[in-house]
């Protein structure tokens, strides 16, 4: 029979679909009768209007039943023909087309010499909403040749049913296989994302040595760091000077397992001798160790310590530009004294005990004697005080001279005053030329 069939393939597509291929094989003994060109590749909408019923039979369609409408050409999209036998056809741009059923229509024609069965077909009327909820769910339903069916005429619905198989692929969705008559809903098969990276951060440290009023035979030749985890010890490092005192925790969790980042922190091994505090700075945490003749060899707690400032003045006519000497003594929590003796001047720059650990117990004393001394601790009189947290206190030193007062029993020596020399001068005036009038007159006389 040379027979030419126009043949329909109606193809959905999925609500996230970004592209679609429809790939169909001819029941053996088809060959296509139009090329490539001649294809058909239309949108015909939200519903699957391939076959509008009133009615289905199990075994017949209804003469009432109708074909589908044509509809809009899909654009673009691209057809092959492989071997006479089989169609694919790409849409590589089906935004447009979620949602919708797309008809492919082509003509076929029976090989010469060779028969198909003529088998009637079953037909049913399937939504596009109903497909969809199948391709979320997974799972089969009996579809009877949804879509996949060949039509002889415009007339009426007799003919050859396709059972071959036809493939859809949907980019990004799920995939559908159409094979004896079930429809087969496969959820997509996505490739596990691939795990992330876990972030990670760095802690730099430097160690610096400030050794003011003393010097280094007490430096050590190493010192240890512990990094701190949300105040933990996780880890630890050692600076040396061939280190340049410098180190860095590498590939460090930014975050915890719940999402939390993490807090780090540093701290050291206690160094005889040094009290030590941190400063992060500029990314970096610098950890400073003072030395001063009047650190004791305890250990220090950053932040626990206080500072004494010494001034010192004169009053009345004490000597301005001479040196006094004062001692300071400071006796420690645990009963180990330190004295530091000075020399300041008035009017000097005033000299800062650092680093003193909170509790130190402070007593100042004047070695130069001779004038009368007082003493203020933060404004109040005393000599002695307990260095607080924090704080700076702020001693000052006077020495007062007042002039000698005249002492009792002598009586005061009159200070001749301008009058009185001036009588005096007239009456030696008058005595000497009294005298020469006499000795004229008595010339004269002899």
């Amino acid at each position: 029979i040379d027979e030419v069939f126009t043949y329909d393939i109606i193809a959905f597509v999925t609500k996230d679909a970004d592209s679609v291929v429809i790939r169909d094989t001819l029941l053996k003994n088809l060959v296509f009768a139009t090329d490539s060109d001649a294809v058909l590749v239309e949108d015909i909408g939200v519903e699957n209007n391939h076959k509008v019923t009133n009615s289905i039979s199990a075994t017949k369609v209804n003469d009432d039943a109708t074909v589908a409408k044509a509809g809009e050409p899909v654009t673009p999209s691209e057809v092959t023909m492989l071997d006479g036998k089989e169609l694919v056809v790409e849409i590589p741009d089906a935004k447009a087309y979620r949602g919708h059923w797309i008809r492919v229509r082509f003509d076929v024609r029976i090989e010469a010499g060779k028969e198909v069965a003529d088998v009637e077909a079953d037909y049913d009327t399937v939504k596009a909403s109903e497909i969809y909820a199948d391709s979320i769910s997974g799972g089969e339903r009996a579809l009877p040749n949804v879509g996949n069916e060949p039509v002889a005429s415009e007339e009426d619905h007799t003919g050859l049913p396709n059972t071959a198989s036809y493939e859809i692929t949907v980019d990004n969705a799920v995939r559908y296989e159409d094979t004896s008559n079930t429809v087969t809903v496969k959820p997509k098969e996505e490739e596990p994302e691939p795990t992330p990276e876990p972030e990670t951060v760095e802690v730099s440290v430097e160690k610096v040595w400030d050794e003011k009023y003393s010097g280094i035979d007490k430096r050590p030749t190493s010192v240890t760091i512990n990094l701190l985890k949300n105040g933990e010890l996780a880890d630890s490092m050692v600076l040396t000077e061939e280190t340049g005192w410098k180190g860095t925790f590498s590939n460090l969790d930014k975050k915890d397992a719940a999402g939390n980042e993490i807090a780090y922190t540093v701290e050291e091994v206690a160094v005889e001798y040094y009290y030590y505090d941190v400063l992060w700075l500029d990314k970096t945490y610098v950890v400073t160790n003072h030395r001063r003749p009047w650190i004791p060899n305890l250990p220090s707690t950053p932040g626990n310590i206080g500072e004494v400032k010494i001034y010192k003045t004169v009053s009345g006519i004490a000597e301005k530009d001479k040196s006094y000497d004062i001692q300071v003594k400071f006796t420690y929590k645990d009963g180990s004294t330190y004295t530091h003796e000075l020399s300041l001047k008035p009017g000097d720059e005033p000299f800062l005990f650092d680093y003193v650990p909170v509790g130190t117990k402070v007593e100042v004393s004047e070695i130069t004697t001779g004038y009368d001394m007082t003493c203020k601790v933060d404004g109040t009189d005393a000599t002695n005080f307990t260095v607080e947290i924090g704080k700076t206190h702020e001693v000052a030193i006077n020495n007062d001279k007042k002039p000698e007062e005249p002492k009792p029993g002598k009586p005061n020596k009159a200070v001749p005053t301008g009058d009185s020399n001036n009588a005096r001068a007239w009456i030696l005036l008058f005595g000497v030329t009294a005298l020469l009038a006499l000795a004229l007159a008595a010339r004269r006389k002899a």
